[in-house]
């Protein structure tokens, strides 16, 4: 650092000592012992400063590096802070578009969803009144092959009931002519035995006989006959069911039933009709439990079949069976597993107006409390009759 302060001074003094001047040369000669010890104080001197330089050069280098590497421990903490606070700031940037991303993805999943229910609800819809077309042109072929069967039947039956009229009639008119025979048999034997008193009193006797017998022998006849009737439509209802025989075979078993029953049957299920009087209604009643919905007469297939479709989107309601026919009326028996306003449900039916009519439960009397008209596990049935809306 300082080397140049080392270097040897001979140049110098060769350039001085080549002055041309005399008064220059004089000097330097006489003067040259007290330059040379000068000149080693001045060397001496020159080393000390050296040394004394160097040292503090030394304290100013460790100074500088001691700063220096506290200026660099400080950048680097300074750095290493900053480095944390973007990267938290990254990871809640992240984690927010995260949950942005998330939460679109939900919501589309959401509206998907909702529209594949739709969709699939539509196609239930629309298979259900395809197949309520096809049953109903099942349902009107069987009930055309039930009907000319039936005429047959009936038909046979008119034709077995002339012929046992006429054979009834046969039989008293020769019943008749049998005791008016038996009665002049009887009158010239009791002549004969009898006496005057005895033989005037038989044809009043023999009257009465005639008369009782000719009176009981309408109804043995009767009897007969109505034994013989009750067989026939038992036989032809047979075939005529196994001819019929074709699907849907519930519907047409059905059918086949209500149309075979006798008279009686038919009379008894009409009083019975006609006895279960409407009672009045709660909208806001809650039921539970087994509940019979008839629909009555004249069943519209297609609004039934909406009905049916409705019924099995609500959540608390379950589907058992139906049964029914297109001219007795069908009926759903579902079940409410939770209290449900059956009435408000039944409501809301799509494109159809549901009117319910509640029906009193067998053993209650009109006019008397009943669970009926609050709704509850009393309730049984109802009728409903459906209307285009």
């Amino acid at each position: 650092m300082f080397e140049w302060l080392t270097r040897p001074l001979g140049k110098s003094k060769q350039k001085a000592t080549k002055l041309p001047t005399k008064e220059a040369t004089a000097p330097l000669i006489v003067n040259k012992a007290a330059e040379q010890g000068s000149f080693d104080s001045f060397h001496s001197l020159l080393k000390t400063a050296i040394a004394d330089a160097e040292e503090i050069a030394a304290s100013v280098k460790m100074k500088a590096q001691t700063e220096a590497e506290a200026e660099a421990a400080r950048i680097i903490a300074q750095a290493n802070q900053e480095s944390q606070e973007i990267k938290r700031r990254a990871e809640i940037a992240a984690q927010r578009e995260a949950e942005n991303i998330l939460a679109e993805a939900n919501r589309k999943g959401q509206i998907l969803e909702v529209e594949t229910r739709q969709k699939a609800l539509q196609f239930l819809m629309k298979a259900g009144e395809e197949v309520g077309k096809e049953i109903n042109k099942e349902y009107q072929r069987a009930y055309s092959r039930l009907s000319s069967s039936l005429e047959e039947l009936m038909n046979e039956g008119r034709e077995i009931e002339m012929e046992l009229e006429g054979k009834a009639a046969r039989l008293l008119e020769s019943t008749s002519l049998e005791l008016k025979g038996l009665e002049t048999v009887l009158l010239s034997t009791a002549e004969a035995i009898l006496s005057p008193g005895e033989a005037a009193a038989a044809p009043a006797r023999l009257e009465e006989e005639a008369v009782a017998e000719a009176a009981a022998a309408p109804a043995r006849l009767e009897e007969e006959a109505v034994a013989e009737a009750a067989a026939a439509p038992a036989r032809l209802e047979e075939e005529a069911v196994a001819e019929a025989a074709a699907p849907p075979a519930r519907l047409e078993e059905e059918a086949v039933v209500e149309a075979a029953a006798p008279p009686a049957q038919l009379e008894e299920e009409a009083l019975e009709k006609h006895e279960a009087a409407p009672v009045a209604l709660d909208v806001e009643a809650l039921y539970t439990g087994e509940i019979e919905l008839i629909i009555v007469s004249p069943v519209e297939l297609k609004l039934v079949s909406r009905l049916y479709n409705y019924l099995q989107t609500v959540p608390e309601l379950r589907i058992l069976y139906t049964r029914g026919s297109w001219d007795q009326g069908t009926t759903i028996i579902v079940v409410l597993d939770n209290p449900l306003p059956l009435l408000q449900v039944l409501a809301k039916t799509p494109d159809v107006q549901v009117i319910p009519e509640l029906l009193e439960k067998e053993g209650v009397a009109a006019g008397k409390s009943s669970s009926l008209l609050r709704g509850g596990q009393g309730a049984k049935k109802m009728n409903l009759i459906l209307k285009e809306a």
